[in-house]
């Protein structure tokens, strides 16, 4: 999550942010992220919790 963008929320609101997804939680008031990388989950950095450095990660 971009620190600008999360200042975007909490400002008056504004219609585009950046190439972040973000939300809040409404429930508990907590910021979210989504991870917009798609990773195999096999490979031997995805079975490690490294997903980040997939070999077969596509955005």
């Amino acid at each position: 999550m971009c620190g600008s963008d999360k200042q975007k929320l909490d400002d008056p609101p504004i219609k585009y942010l950046g190439h972040e997804i973000i939300g809040k939680d409404m429930d508990n008031g907590k910021f979210v992220v989504i991870n917009p990388n798609i990773t195999c989950g096999k490979c031997y950095s995805c079975l490690n919790g490294y997903e980040n450095l997939c070999a077969k990660k596509r955005l």
